[in-house]
């Protein structure tokens, strides 16, 4: 690496179990790549695939903002006639026939399957 590239890296000291430095070394002959450069990569990559939900997308603001609404929708919430509005609601489901209805449903996903057969080599 030259002096210029130099001034943009620097030395991170990072301490891995000895299961988790075979598996970079693998990952890293795989891919053709070193050692450090395969877990820049994935580092990286692990910042890339993050949620869109992740906190981290988030300015400290953004997330106040956010658990200000959420506090103000469940202030709303009247618990009293929630808990009621479900005690009603439970005791009207037949709990019996729901319990048929959702066998029927897994036999009819096992009929959607085509057969499929395991070679045991």
């Amino acid at each position: 690496m030259d002096s210029e590239n130099n001034s943009h890296v620097i030395t991170v000291k990072l301490r891995v179990s000895p299961e988790l430095k075979q598996k970079i070394a693998i990952s890293a002959k795989a891919y053709n790549r070193s050692m450090n450069a395969d877990m820049v990569a994935r580092l990286e990559q692990s910042f890339d695939n993050e949620s869109e939900y992740s906190p981290l997308r988030f300015s400290d603001e953004e997330l106040a903002e956010k658990l200000n609404r959420i506090e103000k929708i469940f202030s709303n919430i009247d618990v009293d006639k929630f808990e009621e509005d479900y005690s009603k609601f439970t005791n009207t489901v037949d709990w019996e026939k729901a319990k048929k209805l959702e066998e029927k449903r897994k036999i009819k996903r096992l009929d959607d399957v085509d057969d499929v057969s395991v070679d045991n080599d």
